[in-house]
């Protein structure tokens, strides 16, 4: 039986014992006590548990630092054999290290030690959270639906208690540290998943399978994609940048036309149409001028959640206009198809400026320290 389900359990049978509205007192404030105990030793037990289970990981950990220490010591490495004497005092005083960028110039074997260690306690403290947090929102939850019970029965006093004593278990401290933990780690997997996305598109667009696309008659005995409907392109747009059905779609459409249709549509999904316009050399210029009519902010954000991700360098100010620049991909010393744009911020918030530039060379020193609004002018090369 799971903790969740034990909890349901525990305290649904609390609730079954309630009496009929007409019979006596029932001493509430003992079972709640009861209750109050058993989720008190559950949480000890979730508790427990954990140790155990990083106390096992740090003893496998024991056992690698053991075995490299014998090998560097054959190998007459003293200082490798210093390094992991020092761990594995660090580990005999209860105080191991899970950072593995402390051994950043020693061995590998060290360094991979350290962090599988890292990797399996990080791993390990987010279950163990997530437990002990599930467990707890099963158990109020259950007492919750006891609280209403006792409403319904017009136990006012009752119900007000069963509250008091949901606040009291919702405010302990080991439970609170567990909310903590779990919305930390789910926070690092969330960053984590949008660095691999972003990762993702930057290889796409390195290997060409995100466009430009190269205009190329049909190969002999095969048909050409059947036309779109519009609304279907629309949609299509929306959820990937890579068919070359949709390219000979929006090709073909006066990007007006298309505009007069999508009026109502939200900010996000026609900046989206406008940039792929620029990014496939559709129509740069008339696409440009209409993207000036949208907010700075939220073309940045699409531009770069699509064709342009790698930012050269934040908004920042040169004479009057806030100045920034974005790039499809970036290579050691070269920034490839870049976006630029100089906007207003003082007066409306409003683009003035969009330039494209097919490269740029990227300086020694990044970009931090050049003029944010002439350097590109000077050193690219235009579309």
């Amino acid at each position: 039986m799971t903790w969740g389900a034990y909890a349901v359990t525990v305290v649904l049978a609390v609730v079954s014992r309630l009496p009929a509205a007409n019979a006596a007192e029932v001493p509430l404030e003992a079972r709640l006590t009861e209750l109050t105990n058993m989720f008190g030793k559950r949480m000890a037990v979730l508790e427990a548990e954990g140790n155990t289970r990083y106390a096992a990981l740090t003893n496998r950990y024991e056992r690698q630092l053991q075995a490299i220490l014998k090998q560097k010591q054959q190998n007459g490495d003293l200082d490798a054999v210093l390094t992991i004497n020092t761990e594995l005092e660090q580990l005999a005083a209860g105080k191991p290290g899970v950072d593995p960028g402390r051994f950043l110039n020693d061995s590998k074997d060290i360094r991979d030690a350290a962090s599988n260690l890292m990797v399996s306690a990080r791993d390990g403290e987010a279950a163990g959270a997530k437990q002990v947090v599930d467990f707890a929102t099963n158990f109020t939850a259950s007492l919750l639906k006891m609280q209403v019970e006792l409403t319904k029965r017009g136990d006012i006093e009752g119900g007000i208690k069963v509250r008091n004593t949901i606040k009291a278990l919702e405010a302990r401290e080991s439970l609170q540290h567990a909310r903590k933990k779990l919305s930390a780690f789910e926070e690092e997997s969330a960053l984590a998943a949008a660095r691999g996305q972003k990762q993702k598109r930057h290889d796409d667009l390195v290997a060409g399978r995100l466009g430009p696309f190269t205009l190329k008659p049909s190969p002999k005995g095969k048909k050409t994609p059947p036309a779109l409907k519009f609304a279907v392109a629309w949609d299509r747009l929306q959820k990937t940048d890579c068919d070359y059905a949709l390219f000979e779609f929006f090709e073909n459409q006066p990007p007006e036309n298309i505009l007069a249709q999508v009026a109502d549509k939200p900010d996000a999904e026609r900046i989206r149409y406008l940039l792929y316009l620029i990014f496939n050399k559709l129509a740069v210029t008339s696409a440009s001028e209409q993207l000036k009519l949208f907010r700075p902010e939220d073309l940045l954000d699409t531009m770069r959640a699509t064709f342009w991700p790698e930012e050269l360098y934040p908004p920042r100010a040169d004479g009057s206009y806030q100045w920034t620049a974005c790039a499809s991909y970036l290579t050691t010393n070269t920034a490839f198809n870049i976006f630029q744009i100089g906007f207003d911020k003082q007066n409306g918030n409003v683009i003035k400026h969009i330039y494209t530039y097919r490269s740029v060379p990227v300086p020694a020193t990044g970009f931090s320290n050049v003029p944010a609004s002439s350097h590109l002018s000077r050193h690219a090369s235009r579309w």
